[in-house]
């Protein structure tokens, strides 16, 4: 018989969409954003084909990708995160502070199973 999940499984659907104004490239969003996610697991990478700059990072609970949208320094964040509606909140409410103190406009959207929004952050 094997053992219990320690960790809820990251779902396969995103929960959390949102956006980031980045005036001085995605670097600053990385360093925003690993005191929640952990230095091994968040990287920005510069495409090959046209330079744009993606950010990605996961943690056990949390995968996130960013997308760049054609006004300059907007990006879409999408992502999902494991848990109850509660720690999916708390999640993005963590990362939210932490974008905040860095002084970074930002908006998130966290849903239900059923797509349903469950809050606005920040508020």
């Amino acid at each position: 018989m094997g053992s219990p999940m320690t960790n809820p499984k990251i779902p396969e659907v995103n929960n959390v969409y949102g956006h980031i104004q980045a005036p001085q490239g995605l670097n600053v969003i990385l360093h925003a954003v690993t005191p929640v996610v952990g230095e091994q697991r968040a990287f920005v990478h510069v495409s090959q084909f046209n330079g744009d700059e993606i950010l990605r990072f996961a943690s056990d609970v949390a995968e996130f990708e960013s997308i760049p949208l054609e006004e300059p320094s907007r990006h879409l964040l999408n992502g999902c995160v494991a848990g109850s509606l509660d720690e999916v909140v708390a999640f993005v409410r963590a990362l939210s502070g932490q974008l905040a103190q860095a002084a970074v406009e930002h908006r998130f959207e966290v849903y239900d199973s059923d797509q349903q929004l469950i809050q606005q952050l920040p508020r």
